[in-house]
């Protein structure tokens, strides 16, 4: 027992020396001397060399100094524990900061692809703008021609129908002069018609007196016969009377010879007559066609001049309109030159939204190197930190025996964290490693310590079945994203690919983020229980110090 308790104190010299509790000439001189002859047995020991209250003296001050040791390493196993919590969300906040930025670099880089895809389409969009532009500038300009050529041939035609409406209103008063002579000419021929009328009348009352003379004639004749009949009777007496009667015979003769050549003369007269009315019949339909004819020549005049007057008002409106044109037109050419300089400025706008899109996508690699870099870090940080906390684990093992030390959840949860830098790597770089140990939940210790007898003690909390189901949820998802992330390098995935290994990553993040808060429940507990049995194994070491101490004296 003796040289048990020799060799924990020079255990604990050498950690109080490491720890500043001694100087570290207390640990190079022997807390027992080994006097010459001397012997150790176990059980009660006999000293041979008289120095025996100074040996009992100098015992108890290292059962002092051992205790105040010991509760020193307690002390530290216990900050060392803190400050491997306190790391171990160091770490988790770390990842899931990491992830969270490698998510937001993801979203800006598909903003900025989106933004770019924009850029394109608004550049081909804002190309077509600026040639439809340049080309409805064009067509303006010979708009703009066409509208002054039009304008001026408006104020020609405007003119043009000026003297034309003069003519025709020229041309009406003519024709209402002419309709006038027409209507005399009518009134006129229809006077003519009368007279002629009149004159055969008058012409049939002398023909009927022409008949009274030649019925005079013959009867004066006839009584010139008588007459000659009866100077013939009388002889030289009625001589005289017979040249009488010849006379009156030859005057009644020629009388009605005269009334005869006056009848044919009459005829022929009446017959000239009724041509001449048949002709002034004719004149006078002659007349009122043309007095017609006038009439609707001066209706269509006055139909012209009114049709002229509104096609003149009509004129002057398009006229006017075509002046607001020409200068609707001059405001158009304004507007798409300031529209083909706001494309140009808008272009400029674009190159330079370009140009930030390419330097946000140059910042959005340089922070992905940055994230991957920190993801290294992370990675050695966890592995530095398991090596710590193995090491304050095997300070535990000497000080309360291997038996007494159980699972420590700190160096579980590090070891399982260190699987997500490595996956994060793997995703980002491709980084595999084939010194890496088998990422299935069978090779891993937790699952061994949990099937042990050790582990089995809390089988019956259920904390124990909870985590191990989260437990081998956490490695078949590590498991299925190595095999995703091996297939293919980053270059070589497909946007698709790489969102899949995002999300499972998301997925693997929130099943480690239950696994720890489950793991640390099962710490928790399995913490309580090796605390009271390390309590009692050191309440035991304590028990067997005294005895050697007692046995020393």
């Amino acid at each position: 027992m003796l040289m048990v308790a020799t060799s924990w104190l020079v255990l604990l010299a050498l950690l109080a020396a490491f720890v500043g509790v001694l100087p570290l000439w207390v640990v190079l001189v022997p807390a027992v001397p080994a006097a010459p002859g001397s012997l150790v047995v176990l059980g009660r020991r006999r000293r041979l060399d008289g120095q025996q209250e100074q040996e009992i003296a100098a015992g108890q001050a290292a059962s002092e100094t051992y205790e105040r040791l010991r509760d020193r390493i307690v002390e530290l196993v216990k900050d060392n524990d803190d400050q491997a919590q306190d790391l171990i969300d160091g770490v988790r906040h770390a990842l899931t900061m990491n992830q969270r930025m490698q998510n937001g670099i993801d979203e800006i880089n598909e903003q900025a692809e989106t933004v770019n895809q924009h850029l394109r389409d608004t550049t081909a969009a804002i190309e077509e703008i600026n040639a439809t532009t340049e080309s409805f500038t064009q067509r303006v300009e010979s708009q703009s021609s066409a509208v002054v050529q039009t304008s001026s041939a408006m104020e020609q035609m405007n003119a043009n129908l000026g003297s034309v409406s003069k003519i025709a209103r020229q041309h009406r008063g003519k024709a209402a002069q002419l309709a006038e002579l027409a209507s005399s000419g009518e009134s006129q021929a229809e006077q003519t018609n009368e007279l002629i009328k009149q004159i055969a009348g008058h012409i049939d009352a002398v023909q009927d007196a022409i008949e009274v003379i030649n019925g005079v004639a013959g009867q004066t004749n006839l009584l010139s016969m008588n007459a000659a009949i009866e100077a013939a009777h009388a002889g030289d007496t009625g001589r005289g009377f017979a040249v009488v009667a010849e006379e009156i015979r030859k005057l009644a003769e020629s009388t009605s010879v005269n009334a005869v050549s006056i009848g044919s003369t009459l005829k022929e007269i009446v017959n000239e007559i009724h041509e001449a009315e048949k002709h002034v019949g004719q004149n006078l339909g002659y007349f009122v066609r043309l007095r017609e004819d006038v009439d609707q020549t001066a209706s269509a005049f006055s139909e012209i001049d009114h049709a002229t007057d509104e096609i003149s008002q009509g004129s002057q409106e398009v006229v006017k309109a075509t002046t607001e044109l020409v200068a609707i037109t001059e405001e158009i050419q304004t507007g798409s030159r300031e529209i083909a300089e706001s494309m140009s400025e808008i272009t400029g706008a674009m190159m330079e939204i370009r140009q930030a899109s390419q330097a946000t996508d140059v910042r959005s690699e340089r922070i992905d190197e940055l994230l991957t870099n920190n993801n290294r870090i992370l990675s050695k940080l966890a592995n530095a930190s398991m090596r710590g906390v193995q090491a304050v684990q095997d300070l535990e093992e000497e000080l309360y025996g291997e038996e007494n030390v159980s699972m420590n959840s700190n160096m579980v949860a590090l070891n399982h964290l260190q699987w997500l830098t490595r996956v994060r790597r793997l995703i980002d770089s491709g980084d595999y490693r084939s010194t890496w140990k088998s990422s299935s939940s069978g090779a891993c210790w937790l699952t061994r310590w949990l099937q042990s007898n050790e582990g089995r003690q809390y089988s019956h909390q259920q904390v124990y079945s909870e985590l191990v189901t989260i437990h081998n949820n956490f490695h078949s998802k590590v498991e299925q994203l190595i095999g995703l992330a091996r297939n293919q390098t980053p270059a070589r995935r497909s946007d698709e690919d790489q969102e899949t290994l995002e999300v499972r990553y998301k997925q693997l993040l929130e099943s480690a983020e239950e696994f720890i808060g489950v793991l640390d429940r099962l710490g928790d507990e399995v913490d309580r229980h090796t605390e009271e049995i390390q309590q009692q194994a050191l309440a035991e070491q304590d028990e067997e110090l005294a005895v050697d101490i007692e046995e020393a004296g």
